[in-house]
């Protein structure tokens, strides 16, 4: 078995037994991003989102992400957890990656792997962008 599938491997196993700790401990806890190796190591960054003091629910990076720039696309953070339809396929909206340029929205499949979408892909239809007041300034 080479290193990318060990690496593999090791993600899988790890997601296990980090949603049992998490459930434990009452926290989330993921591997997050992609994993690093070389011929003789494996560098994993792992991410535990911690419940919310006001309402004890646990929330993702991604989802609280999404909320504080969901204006940005054109969207409102009530938009998390919305259902919409790509091609044949129905997804929600689970978060975004405001660093991630042209495809900042992450949204499930019902089949539970995870796509990146541009936000004209998931905004309601006829739903314009709104505006950057700071953007907008640098715009001629």
């Amino acid at each position: 078995m080479n290193t990318r599938e060990k690496c593999k491997q090791l993600r899988i196993e790890l997601e296990t037994a980090l949603a049992a700790v998490g459930a434990k401990l009452g926290m989330n806890i993921q591997v997050g991003g992609s994993m690093s190796f070389t011929d003789t190591t494996i560098t994993v960054k792992l991410v535990a989102s911690l419940p919310d003091a006001a309402t004890g629910t646990i929330e993702s990076v991604e989802a609280r992400d999404f909320k504080a720039n969901a204006w940005r696309w054109g969207m409102q953070p009530t938009d998390l957890g919305r259902e919409f339809t790509h091609i044949r396929d129905t997804f929600t909206i689970i978060g975004a990656k405001p660093k991630a340029g042209k495809f900042p929205i992450l949204a499930k499949r019902s089949d539970g792997k995870v796509y990146k979408f541009a936000p004209e892909q998931v905004r309601l239809p006829g739903t314009p962008r709104t505006p950057d007041p700071i953007l907008d300034l640098c715009r001629p």
